[in-house]
């Protein structure tokens, strides 16, 4: 394939340990994971471009697709990675085949079909931290044309953080799930096949311990109170340092999560070509309270927030491929889908009895996209082939926000429409080495910043749309009798409209106000290396290598940091306020 591609088999995710979504950095060098206390807030990024965004319906830069029905937000993906047939990692976008949340690239993971005779596995794995895990799997055939899959794990993890306050240790993890497949051969022709899956998590996550503090700092300065460290620590047996693993969390921060899923896929053979249809339900809910000051009580009352989330998801795809040919091969298709997104907030006021830093609200994002796409080779020899795509895509969004504090209430839609497209090229040297060209075109739609500060203005105004061009070449060759694979690329990528999340201090409420905003050009590029060597009939050597630099070339638009000043690049704008330009500076 003419795309950066590394893929993995479920026996190596097996072999090297990868359960989780975390894990999965461990197989490729351009990806990474960053997960936090809160799931909605955990963003996957590939060649160091991702989406990190406190609002709601904002979609991410790197698609994850379970079983061919992608999740509407990464924080759905973290459930554990159980019987598992392999996962791949497409990097840079991918968009004509893969949709609009494809612009920097897709997770692809597959779970284990139903097998032609019976079969079962058990796992049973602790470590000395506190650490458990359990899993099975069983398979076969109900009868000559039924197969069944069912498969099962616990994953526990008791935390590894002293509440200094009391109560269970912090950074805890249980987890369970189970998923279900049936598999009919309805006809020589017609094949459906039925998955439904439940995935449940519960933290006591994220806890923050004091590694290193200023002698002169104060906590809550910048709301004018100023409270010295021997406060914050006093009577509870704090001390900073690396040794530290005791965290002050009077409110212990806590998230829980229930995912349900189902999805029918149809195949059915059309002569000599293939038609597919996948229908996809996906519902996610979500709550998590955080512990903001992590220490004790300052004013009498912990000083925490909380959420809810419930995403709905539907999702159609219907596709017909062509057989396969020496000339012209072919794939095209239809795409539907309707995600619903639901959050509550509610944040306590610093200080009892006052509205500092208090938000409460309610916030409700939609999103319908309809896109019909299409690509083909066209082998021009038997070692030139030429590869064109195109996807138009039309797109409506929406937003309620209800806001108790200050009564407001504020409502608002958009639509837009997109054509992206992928051409590529590829040059057989021979049996074993090819080479490759490529250019696509990336999409990621409109958004609402929905979070405390949201206002009718930005209701009538949604963050623009995020797009990428990409430019890649490359090597994938098989040397020393097929015992030395090497992949290699470097890659161009230029964003325009990239969004980003940042935030200030109001120094009138004391309330953090967070805001969306289009970087106006962003640049990212890179090599990557994959290379795989078998040494001997029993030992493999993986190696995974990538160098990415991610430059802002335009954003003369920024908002300051709080507390900088004039000398460190803050500028007053008369209707932008305080700003700040980012040209030239890397993407963090």
């Amino acid at each position: 394939m003419p795309v950066a591609l590394t893929a993995i088999s479920g026996d190596a995710i097996e072999n090297m340990g990868i359960g989780n979504m975390g894990d999965l950095t461990q197989m490729s060098s351009s990806l990474t994971v960053q997960e936090s206390g809160n799931r909605n807030e955990s963003p996957v990024s590939i060649r160091g471009i991702g989406t990190f965004s406190y609002a709601i319906g904002v979609e991410p830069s790197v698609s994850v697709i379970i079983d061919e029905v992608p999740v509407a937000t990464t924080g759905q993906a973290f459930a554990n990675l159980a019987d598992v047939e392999r996962v791949e990692v497409l990097r840079g976008p991918q968009s004509t085949l893969f949709g609009k949340n494809a612009s920097a690239g897709v997770i692809n993971i597959v779970t284990k079909n139903p097998s032609e005779e019976f079969e079962g596995s058990v796992e049973v794995t602790g470590a000395d931290d506190d650490y458990y895990r359990f899993a099975g799997s069983v398979s076969g055939p109900i009868s000559d044309s039924v197969g069944f899959r069912l498969n099962a794990y616990y994953d526990d993890f008791g935390g590894n953080i002293e509440n200094a306050l009391g109560g269970d240790d912090l950074q805890a993890t249980e987890s369970q799930g189970v998923r279900a497949k049936v598999r009919f051969d309805a006809s020589q022709d017609l094949t459906v096949t039925v998955t439904a899956d439940y995935n449940e998590l519960d933290q006591t996550f994220s806890a923050s311990t004091f590694r290193e503090v200023s002698p002169d700092a104060q906590w809550l300065k910048n709301f004018g109170l100023g409270v010295s460290q021997d406060v914050w620590f006093s009577g509870i047996g704090l001390k900073a340092g690396e040794d530290n693993f005791k965290g002050a969390s009077s409110t212990t921060p806590h998230s829980a999560s229930e995912d349900y899923s189902v999805a029918v896929k149809v195949e059915y053979q059309l002569g000599e070509h293939s038609v597919t249809s996948i229908t996809g339900w996906r519902n996610w809910e979500y709550v998590n309270t955080t512990d903001l000051d992590g220490a004790a009580d300052l004013f009498g009352s912990s000083w925490d927030m909380s959420s809810l989330y419930e995403i709905d998801q539907i999702t159609q795809e219907i596709r017909i491929a062509s057989p396969a040919s020496d000339t012209f091969e072919y794939v095209a298709g239809l795409w539907y889908s309707q995600s619903d997104y639901d959050r509550g907030f509610v944040r306590k006021p610093l200080i009892p009895g006052t509205t500092v830093a208090k938000s409460d609200w309610l916030a409700y994002a939609g999103n319908e996209a309809l896109s019909v796409f299409g690509q083909g080779t066209l082998k021009l020899s038997e070692q030139l082939n030429v590869t064109a795509g195109l996807r138009y895509q039309m797109e409506d969004v929406e937003v309620q926000f209800d806001n108790a504090v200050n009564g407001g209430a504020f409502a608002g839609s958009d639509d837009d429409s997109v054509m992206v497209g992928r051409a590529a090229v590829q040059y057989f040297v021979n049996d074993d080495v090819m080479l490759y060209a490529s250019y696509a075109r990336g999409y990621k739609g409109q958004a609402y910043n929905t979070t405390s500060s949201f206002n009718q203005f930005q209701a009538d105004n949604p963050v623009s749309t995020e797009d990428s061009d990409a430019y890649e070449v490359g090597i994938k060759g098989d040397f020393m009798d097929g015992r030395l694979r090497v992949n290699a690329n470097y890659f161009l990528v230029n964003y325009t409209g990239f969004q980003a999340q940042s935030g200030i201090i109001d120094p009138n409420t004391g309330a953090v106000e967070l805001s969306l905003d289009n970087v106006g050009e962003l640049e990212t590029s890179g090599v990557e290396l994959d290379v795989t060597a078998l040494l001997s009939d029993n030992l493999l050597l993986n190696v995974g290598a990538s160098w990415t630099d991610a430059t802002i070339e335009e954003f003369g638009t920024a908002q300051c940091y709080n507390g900088q000043t004039a000398a460190q690049g803050c500028i007053t704008d008369p209707e932008l306020g305080s700003i700040q330009d980012l040209a030239g500076k890397p993407l963090k």
